[in-house]
C-alpha cells in the first residue's frame, strides 16, 4: 500500500464524505464527479488521483467496512467467531454496524440486491464458516438447498439491518441479536453452547 501524506489522506476522506452526503439524498448513479469536486473544493484531476469513479468511492468504503466485519466473523484463525456466547457476539456485531451508522444507513437504504455475490470472497468465507458446519449436521441437504439457505440468511439479516437503520437504530441490539441468533445458520452455534 502506498504511503500518502496527511493532506492526501484528508482529501481522500473528504471525497468519500461528500459522496456519502450526496448518496444520502439521491441514488449513487445520479451523483457526478463535478458535484463532489464542488463540495470538496478540488478539481476533477484531483478527484481522479484518488478514485476512478463515484462507484469506486462506495466500493472502497464498503470494502473497508466489510474487512472490519470479516475480521469479526472470520478472524485469521479460520474459525467462525461469535465470541464465547453467540448472542453476545451478535450484539457486538450490531454495535459495529451502529458505530458505522452513516455508511450503513445509506447502504441499506439504497440496497436493491443481496449484499454478497457468489463470486465475492465474503460470500465464500461465510459459506465456509456457516454453511459447511450446517451441512455436516444435515448431510441430506443438497448444495443447491445450502446455497439458498445462505441467500435466505443474507436476505433476512440485510432486511433486519435495513429496518433497524431506517428506524434510526432505536431498537435495542439485544432484541435484534435474539432474532439473528434464531436463524438456522447461526442457531447451530447456539446448540454448541448448551
Amino acid at each position: 500500500m502506498t504511503n500518502h501524506n496527511r493532506n492526501w489522506e484528508r482529501t481522500h476522506r473528504r471525497i468519500a464524505q461528500a459522496v456519502f452526503a450526496l448518496w444520502s439524498k439521491k441514488p449513487i448513479n445520479k451523483i457526478t464527479v463535478n458535484e463532489v469536486c464542488q463540495i470538496v473544493g478540488i478539481n476533477r484531476s484531483t478527484f481522479y488521483e484518488h478514485f476512478d469513479s463515484i462507484y469506486a468511492v462506495s466500493d472502497e468504503t464498503g470494502a473497508d467496512v466489510y474487512n472490519v466485519l470479516l475480521t469479526f466473523f472470520y478472524p485469521e484463525t479460520g474459525k467462525f467467531y461469535l465470541s464465547n456466547n453467540v448472542k453476545d457476539g451478535a450484539v457486538h456485531f450490531l454495535k459495529m454496524i451502529k458505530a458505522d451508522q452513516s455508511f450503513y444507513r445509506i447502504y441499506f437504504a439504497q440496497m436493491n440486491v443481496l449484499p454478497f455475490g457468489h463470486e465475492e470472497e465474503l460470500y465464500q468465507r461465510l459459506y465456509d464458516a456457516l454453511v459447511e458446519p450446517y451441512h455436516q449436521r444435515h448431510p441430506e441437504l443438497t448444495n443447491l438447498e445450502l446455497d439458498y439457505m445462505l441467500s435466505a440468511f443474507e436476505s433476512s439479516i440485510a432486511m433486519i439491518l435495513r429496518q433497524w437503520t431506517q428506524s434510526d437504530f432505536k431498537d435495542p441490539e439485544s432484541s435484534l441479536a435474539r432474532v439473528i441468533t434464531m436463524q438456522p445458520l447461526i442457531a447451530q452455534f447456539m446448540d454448541d453452547q448448551d
